[in-house]
């Protein structure tokens, strides 16, 4: 992983980098995502998105026609060896390129934000998508010419997602040598950290995919790899990696995946019987915190088929609203496949039924944030008072002797305001990107994040 890293570090451009010192200030930070590098403010949001799907790490289940019929597995490495043996590498390698190139084209990317009010992208890659140079001494290293204009691909995409004000999530899939025995992971992780280091829109880096549970070493590896992305940088602090590890200014976000198909208990119980579960769902964060609609055949098979309809969407909205009520945000399972209608698991179906719906605040028209913008500010002092009166009564009670300062927790207080007020208003005031000006607000959604990186960035720590 070590050696991995350091070509990672080798291939970053200085000269691209983006130097800025930070001083201890009681002024509220100013927020611009076009401009500002130590903030993203993408990170932090609320993050409504949906996986990219089988584009730069191919799944034989999502996308078969990148697959011969006498390909004799279902992995990115069984595709590409097969059609370089039957076709050359140049036509792979057009093949490939044009499969990249047409994924995500300007009218999806309208419909996406404008119509359907998503917000954030997750990008699966393996770690030959990185380039030639990844391949070396791999399974992949006889056909490392297809990758030669992969991370080019990828970066495209990721600027195209910026113009219209989305965040994407980097997400290795194709760990080298393996996560789990799936074909999306046959094939470390953070490694592009690098080459990221300065993306505006860059919500975070997923270390690894669905890794093997109790794997031999797992938390040890995670340990190495997090100090190892300190070392490059900043660090992402974004979904998909919460609990703050505290090294070298990484802050980290824990990703879970629901599966309601796979277990017998799911298939032994009815639809109601799952939904009635959401209420408890995601149980772990309790005192911790601060998608699809799939269900298994055996499920469905107690459902009448004038009623599956119907219970669909209430399967699909139970879902949204836990996701909204206790995460950072959530990730539809997949957006790029080659069956289009895809039932339970088609993206774009789900989203055009409203199965799947977006926060409250993500709809809002323009006018809508601006009058409740208005609104905050009418009752801001009287607020801010009360606030510090119950602070101050507390303390003084309970802090007997002990000198208090008062100020700070008030000049906390104005600076959350000011962080949530710009977080809201940031479609409506233009300061998100020029193709998604007008509507819709937005709001803090690692909010424990978003507190330890102005701590360290003021330089003050609180006793509790």
């Amino acid at each position: 992983m070590k050696e991995l890293l350091s070509k990672a570090k080798s291939s970053f451009n200085p000269s691209t980098s983006h130097s800025q010192t930070h001083t201890p200030t009681p002024t509220p930070p100013t927020l611009h995502p076009r401009t500002s590098n130590s903030k993203r403010p993408l990170s932090y949001l609320y993050t409504h998105g949906v996986n990219l799907g089988s584009v730069f790490l191919l799944e034989r289940c999502l996308t078969p026609s990148m697959f011969l019929s006498s390909c004799p597995d279902s992995g990115e490495i069984d595709a590409v060896t097969s059609l370089v043996l039957s076709r050359g590498l140049e036509a792979t390698k057009s093949n490939w390129e044009a499969h990249w190139r047409n994924v995500l084209k300007e009218e999806v990317l309208e419909w996406f934000v404008k119509e359907v009010q998503y917000n954030s992208l997750r990008i699966p890659i393996g770690f030959f998508t990185l380039g030639p140079e990844w391949c070396v001494g791999t399974e992949f290293g006889s056909v490392k010419e297809v990758y030669e204009n992969s991370w080019k691909a990828v970066k495209e995409v990721v600027e195209r997602a910026r113009e219209w004000g989305v965040g994407v999530l980097i997400g290795s899939h194709a760990a080298y040598g393996g996560a789990n025995c799936d074909a999306h992971s046959r094939t470390s992780s953070g490694n592009a950290e690098s080459r990221l280091k300065n993306v505006e829109n860059l919500v975070g880096i997923r270390v690894v995919n669905e890794a093997e549970w109790r794997a031999e070493g797992m938390w040890e590896w995670y340990e190495g790899v997090i100090e190892e992305i300190g070392a490059v940088g900043e660090g992402a602090a974004a979904l998909e990696w919460v609990r703050k590890r505290g090294r070298r200014g990484n802050l980290v976000v824990v990703d879970t995946h629901r599966y309601y198909t796979p277990s017998e208990r799911n298939r032994s119980q009815s639809i109601q019987e799952i939904i009635a579960r959401f209420g408890s769902e995601l149980g772990e964060l309790d005192g911790k915190e601060g998608s699809g609609c799939v269900l298994d055949g055996n499920t469905w098979g107690r459902v009448k088929p004038e009623g599956r309809e119907g219970l669909v969407r209430e399967f699909g909205l139970a879902q949204s609203r836990k996701c909204q009520q206790r995460a950072g945000g959530s990730y539809f399972w997949t957006y790029k496949m080659d069956w289009m209608d895809g039932g339970g698991w088609d993206f774009v179906k789900q989203t055009k039924k409203r199965n799947v719906v977006p926060p409250p605040f993500l709809e809002l028209s323009a006018h809508g944030v601006r009058s409740r913008t208005q609104a905050a500010q009418v009752r801001r002092q009287g607020l801010a008072s009360s606030a510090r009166r119950a602070h101050e009564e507390f303390w003084n009670c309970n802090c007997l002797g002990k000198t208090l300062k008062h100020d700070l927790y008030i000049e906390g207080w104005e600076s959350g305001l000011y962080d949530a007020l710009k977080f809201f208003r940031m479609r409506a005031d233009d300061s998100l990107a020029e193709k998604v000006a007008g509507g819709g607000g937005d709001k803090i959604g690692c909010l424990e994040i978003w507190v330890k990186t102005l701590l360290v960035e003021f330089g003050k720590r609180f006793e509790r």
